[in-house]
């Protein structure tokens, strides 16, 4: 089945993220847990107000763009973050499964 080239680099930019090694290698959970990922989602939505949807706004495209792109980061993050504590004896063939699984890729 062949992946479109958005979803392709998505994919690619999550396994940087990952700092994916060569097969057989682990792979060691980035420093976020599933705490700080509530902490910041609470800090956002409670810093969310009417003045940054204006200012969002006034974003230039390219603004909007870095922006988007560091949610897109966290997201991946989160997710990642997720499976290493729900599932920490998942072999490196299986976590990347389970992200691409939970990322809506299905292989």
């Amino acid at each position: 089945m062949a992946v479109d080239p958005e979803t392709a680099y998505h994919i690619r930019q999550a396994f940087v993220d990952l700092g994916l090694r060569p097969p057989g290698a682990t792979i060691e959970p980035p420093p976020l847990t599933r705490e700080m990922i509530r902490r910041d989602v609470r800090a956002a939505f409670a810093e969310l107000d009417m003045g940054q949807l204006e200012t969002s706004k006034r974003m230039t495209p390219a603004e909007r763009f870095r922006q988007l792109c560091a949610i897109n980061e966290f997201l991946r993050r989160a997710v990642i973050a997720t499976i290493h504590e729900q599932h920490p004896d998942l072999s490196e063939r299986q976590f990347l499964e389970e992200f691409l699984r939970r990322m809506g890729i299905h292989v």
